[in-house]
């Protein structure tokens, strides 16, 4: 397991990177050949365009536009709740690639039961992603991620501990429960401006990607000399410490009233330009 743990996580780290690397170097090709830009320009982009144009011109690279791309309030909203989603992703990517391996060496594991510990998570995300922006609006979004988060670190805790694949599964579905995805992004959108709005979901997603390759990678290596409980408690630091920056670095998010009691008709939706 430790072997095949370490050669997995690395040839998945590599792919990822390559993929990655592959597809964004395309993107400020193809961009600097057609003189287009992708709709949601972000910091990287604009970067490497530059530093692109300027080797086959044969230039200085002087580019000061993308110092003003983005403003610094934003950056200061953004950065802290970027960094919140994306230590919950992190969390959950971590573990799946040797999850599944582990499960089946717990008491009661059979094939059925391993799938819904793999994605059972996914189930309750789905489940409980409305409420929780309901909840949001209605009683405040900071109050909310931190419920979110703390189920989150609920579920982890009874992963690391689970000794039989049922306390493994119902930790699973609790860590899925957290759903906090819908919630960060609204709240970006209450402290961000609206011509801003791309460039931060820009950040955002930039963040959970570089989750998603970093977990993908090192969560075979870490589980195979630490062993896969150990990921569950990686998850929950990395929890309580988004909680301390949600609290300490995130600013209040305005308040907005929201009215549920209106029928929306059918003829509104079409009639709406916007």
């Amino acid at each position: 397991l430790t072997t095949i743990s370490k050669v997995t996580g690395l040839l998945v780290a590599s792919f990822c990177f390559l993929l990655f690397t592959f597809t964004f170097g395309f993107i400020v090709v193809v961009s600097v050949i057609t003189d287009t830009r992708p709709s949601s320009s972000f910091l990287p982009f604009e970067v490497c365009k530059a530093i692109f144009i300027a080797s086959i011109s044969g230039v200085n690279f002087t580019y000061p536009k993308v110092i003003t791309l983005f403003s610094s309030s934003m950056i200061k909203s953004v950065l802290p709740l970027s960094f919140i989603i994306s230590l919950r992703f992190f969390g959950l990517f971590i573990v799946l690639p040797v999850i599944s391996v582990y499960a089946f060496s717990l008491e009661g594991a059979n094939a059925t039961l391993v799938g819904i510990v793999v994605g059972g998570y996914a189930l309750t995300q789905v489940i409980f992603q409305t409420p929780f922006g309901i909840m949001s609006d209605k009683l405040g979004r900071k109050g909310t991620i931190i419920l979110g988060l703390v189920l989150f670190d609920i579920g982890s805790l009874i992963c690391a501990l689970a000794t039989d694949i049922l306390a493994l599964l119902l930790g699973r579905l609790l860590q899925g429960a957290g759903a906090i995805g819908a919630v960060v992004t609204a709240m970006i959108s209450d402290v961000v401006k609206e011509e801003q709005r791309s460039k931060a979901m820009a950040i955002m997603g930039g963040f959970i990607g570089i989750s998603f390759a970093l977990a993908m990678g090192l969560g075979p290596i870490i589980g195979g000399y630490a062993g896969v409980p150990t990921l569950f408690y990686i998850t929950m630091i990395l929890s309580l410490i988004a909680i301390f920056v949600l609290i300490k670095k995130v600013p209040n998010p305005p308040k907005i009233t929201h009215t549920y009691n209106d029928k929306l008709k059918l003829q509104d939706v079409l009639g709406n330009a916007n």
